[in-house]
């Protein structure tokens, strides 16, 4: 029991007046004279008759300690010789032994308590002072974000931009393209048409012949073109720069001056004459007549000069 509590000071006083002193024994209520309080003997089982000495065991001693924070401590240690409180009233039986030190650690405990309220409001104003710069570089990063966010938008537009203009101008990259192609591959086909073309094929007839056949037609005219001039002898005449007769699939009217070109060329006139004279020649040999021999081939020239004559007043303008 805390006898000398301020919360029980009001039991001492209505003691004091009476003269006498309730215990609570649990069981019973016990009273004593009021002579008998702090009489270094314990009347009371709660120790409450004996509030200022250690004659009790049980309940504590309330410390004021006026000027710094009270305390309480156990009976036992009141007038044992030793200052538990800095009022020195734990040992009211030596009053000279524990000097009343509690305005000086009220004092130091206040500066104490002071110097930590300052280290307090520094770290507080430190911290107030690193969250308005972290939220300062915050708010910068917020606003760098949105202005790169922006030049982002704006550089996307930009690649969008030269990817339609990109694809536009290759669009008609290909398109001039495919137009030199033909242009480059109709100069071919006219320049094969031009080489390949006689006198019953012109220019422009081989040509529509050439591009009407299709691509394999096309190469086929293009590779003859280019053939080396040799190659293109051919085995009658043997003069060079002749047209090669188109390929099997030619049209019917192409075919047919084609083969009446041939049939013209097989022999020439010289050619017959000569041929004539030979078979002539071989006879009279045979028969031992040189001069009926060179007769009959006289005859014979004669007569073939007469028929070419003839035939050239009679032939078709080329």
């Amino acid at each position: 029991m805390d006898s000398s509590s301020p919360s029980i000071s009001a039991l001492y006083d209505a003691a004091r007046k009476s003269d006498k002193l309730s215990c609570d024994e649990h069981v019973s209520v016990k009273t004593i004279p009021y002579s008998r309080i702090n009489d270094d003997f314990c009347d009371c089982l709660d120790g409450s008759d004996e509030p200022g000495t250690s004659a009790c065991t049980k309940g504590t001693f309330f410390c004021r300690n006026r000027g710094y924070h009270s305390a309480k401590i156990f009976k036992s240690r009141v007038n044992d010789l030793v200052c538990d409180c800095c009022d020195g009233s734990d040992e009211w039986q030596h009053p000279t032994l524990c000097p009343n030190t509690c305005a000086e650690a009220g004092a130091s405990f206040r500066k104490e308590v002071a110097d930590k309220a300052a280290r307090y409001a520094a770290g507080n104003a430190a911290r107030l002072g690193a969250l308005a710069s972290v939220l300062q570089t915050k708010n910068g990063w917020k606003a760098e974000i949105s202005t790169i966010q922006t030049q982002e938008a704006e550089k996307h537009k930009i690649v969008a931009d030269l990817r339609a203009r990109k694809e536009a101008a290759e669009k008609v990259e290909a398109e001039a393209e495919a137009a030199r192609k033909l242009q480059d591959e109709s100069a071919a086909l006219r320049r094969a048409a031009e080489k390949m073309a006689n006198e019953d094929m012109s220019a422009d007839q081989y040509l529509k012949w050439c591009e009407e056949g299709g691509e394999e037609r096309k190469q086929h005219c293009l590779a003859e073109a280019e053939a080396p001039a040799e190659e293109k002898q051919e085995q009658g005449g043997g003069a060079t720069g002749a047209a090669t007769p188109p390929p099997a699939d030619a049209t019917t009217e192409t075919t047919a001056a084609v083969a009446q070109e041939t049939e013209q060329r097989e022999e020439t006139e010289a050619e017959r004459g000569q041929r004539i004279a030979r078979q002539w020649t071989r006879s009279s040999e045979a028969a031992g007549d040189a001069d009926a021999a060179a007769a009959a081939v006289e005859d014979e020239g004669d007569k073939l000069l007469r028929e070419n004559g003839e035939l050239n007043e009679n032939a078709p303008a080329g």
